[in-house]
């Protein structure tokens, strides 16, 4: 008896359990209608498992409006395939419910219906239509349909610009791991190289438009999760800005302009391929002088200006432009040493012409050996034969000719320098020479003892050397032209001056004029005088200056001279003091 009472109660048990587990849709509709979905959901699914409400038409109308919900609330950032079952799941409820509902439910259950109760425009009165909610069910599966179409249109197209984008990197850091200075990127491009910066361009184009586009599906999908692009960033320095991927998904934020650095670098490059092209041409244009010179014909000028602009731009250390104007100094001390070409150096009797063009080749090629210095560093060369490499190819035979072509200039110079400085030399020593047969009077001054004791030397093509003839005491104007012969020379009593101890200096006048000064006398130690322009004597006195003069002041109206023993600032007031003397035309003392 106990055994079979045990058994009755769990019979009568089990009844209860499951009617308490047991979901009353009833009970379940107000908490849905009334959007209390974090109750009303888990309740609703238990209710919709169970096999007999599998056919509960407004059941699976909820369910559908809930997953409605849920799906508009997913982030349109977030997973698409997780946004995409959402949206499958909502429609295939409303789809479920739409051949659920019927005239006859909507008759039996019309209390979960009131939504739709609305008045009948053509009849005014109010009821529930099954054209209505049939409608109503329609439109939210085609709006379900839609958003997903437009979230599924978003994913797309941030991921063909995170796909453009991340081609511009990959593009960008290819060039840097092959080219990692600019410089050199924009003189070694090779076509594959501008075909890369293309696609660059070509990726990078329309982000910007894309990314407007998508900002406006955004806010038609009532989403605030993607904002677009700040702002598009220049790259300023090579290989260090521009290395960041970015991440299009995170919305908001900066990217580097690929598109406009991508331009950039072909208009530099073409600027450099002018550049390069234009060296090229000046080559040429130096080796056909060279030509010209071997054959006496002046090559006329050539000037290196295009280069300037671009040169200091693109090519700062100027290995190219230094080797044309080395080139150009070896081409101008080719036609100065050409006798047929330089007529002054031809001219031997022209000393002063010859030592002109010997200062002139010997300034050349001193800068000349700075400028090989610097080109012919190992450092310079490499990177001549890795910019130029095509120029070297065609005018040296590659980077050996190149090599072997340095060597040789630089050999060159060494000796041009050596020969001309023998020679300059030999100018110089005939330069200081006035000579007439077997009379030498020195064109510089002379501080040692010897018949004629030069104290100052005026002019530079035509000099004019005066001083003391220490043998007869008598002063000379030696006048040379610029073979150094003597032109003219004249003699003139000047006192009982000591040779060594007087001092002789030119008068500012427009014709040449000078003094004699002895310190060592006090009286008549003062010689003056004043030539024509044709060196004939015009005037000259000899008087007692207190010292020697400290400064002169000519008045050309009167043609006078002022000659101050004192500052003109400082003059003496004391009587019996000579402050100055005023000489006129004729050399009298005023």
């Amino acid at each position: 008896m106990k055994f079979i009472k045990v058994i009755t109660f769990a019979l009568v048990l089990v009844p209860i359990v499951c009617s308490a587990q047991k979901v009353k849709y009833k009970d379940l509709f107000p908490m849905l209608n009334s959007k209390n979905y974090t109750d009303g959901e888990p309740q609703l699914l238990v209710f919709l498992k169970d096999p007999k409400n599998a056919e509960h038409a407004n059941a699976h109308l909820q369910m559908g409006l809930i997953l409605d919900k849920r799906f508009r609330e997913k982030d349109i950032l977030g997973d698409t395939s997780a946004i995409t079952q959402a949206a499958d799941s909502a429609v295939q409820m409303f789809a479920k419910s739409l051949t659920l509902i019927t005239e006859k439910e909507l008759k039996k259950r019309d209390e979960y219906y009131q939504s739709f109760h609305r008045r009948d425009l053509r009849t005014g009165e109010f009821g529930i239509k099954l054209s209505d909610v049939q409608l109503d069910i329609e439109k939210k599966i085609e709006s379900v349909r839609n958003r997903n179409k437009d979230i599924r249109t978003f994913n797309t197209m941030l991921h063909r610009i995170q796909g453009r984008y991340n081609l511009s990197v990959m593009i960008y850091k290819q060039m840097i791991e092959r080219h990692g200075d600019y410089k050199e990127l924009l003189f070694l491009l090779t076509p594959d190289d501008m075909v890369m910066l293309d696609r660059m361009r070509d990726n990078a184009q329309g982000l910007y438009a894309l990314s407007n586009d998508l900002k406006k599906l955004t806010k038609d999908l009532g989403s605030d999760s993607y904002q677009g692009f700040n702002s598009f960033k220049f790259i300023e320095t090579y290989a260090v800005d521009g290395l960041e991927h970015g991440d299009i998904f995170s919305g908001e934020l900066d990217l580097w302009d690929y598109e406009t650095w991508a331009n950039s670098t072909k208009n530099d490059y073409s600027a450099v391929t002018d550049y390069k092209n234009i060296i090229l041409d000046k080559e040429n244009e130096i080796s056909g002088a060279f030509e010209k010179i071997a054959q006496g014909v002046d090559p006329g000028t050539i000037s290196l200006h295009d280069l300037e602009v671009d040169g200091n731009k693109y090519d700062e250390d100027g290995s190219a432009r230094s080797l044309l104007d080395l080139r150009l100094n070896q081409l101008e001390v080719s036609r100065l040493s050409n006798p047929i070409l330089s007529a002054s150096l031809a001219d031997s009797t022209n000393i002063f012409a010859q030592l002109g063009v010997a200062d002139i080749i010997m300034e050349k090629l001193g800068s000349m050996n700075t400028i090989y210095s610097d080109i012919s560093a190992p450092e310079k060369m490499d990177l001549a034969k890795l910019r130029y490499a095509g120029i070297l190819e065609t005018n040296y035979g590659g980077s050996t000719g190149y090599d072997q072509f340095v060597s040789d200039l630089g050999s060159w110079i060494n000796n041009e320098r050596l020969a001309w400085n023998i020679r300059a030399e030999e100018f110089s020593e005939k330069d200081k020479w006035a000579v007439s047969g077997e009379e030498r009077i020195p064109l510089y001054e002379v501080t040692e003892s010897q018949k004629y004791m030069t104290k100052g030397v005026h002019g530079t093509e035509t000099k004019i050397a005066f001083g003391v003839d220490s043998e007869t005491g008598e002063g000379f104007l030696v006048w040379s032209g610029p073979a150094r012969g003597i032109l003219k020379k004249s003699t003139m009593v000047i006192g009982e001056m000591d040779a060594e101890s007087t001092v002789a200096k030119a008068l500012p006048t427009p014709h040449f004029g000078c003094y004699f000064y002895d310190p060592s006398s006090e009286v008549n130690n003062f010689f003056i005088l004043s030539t024509t322009t044709m060196g004939d004597l015009k005037w000259s006195n000899l008087i007692t200056a207190p010292h020697e003069p400290v400064s002169f002041r000519y008045d050309e109206s009167l043609d006078q001279l002022t000659v101050f023993y004192f500052p003109e600032d400082q003059l003496p007031d004391g009587e019996g003091i000579a402050a100055y003397v005023v000489i006129d035309r004729n050399g009298m003392v005023r």
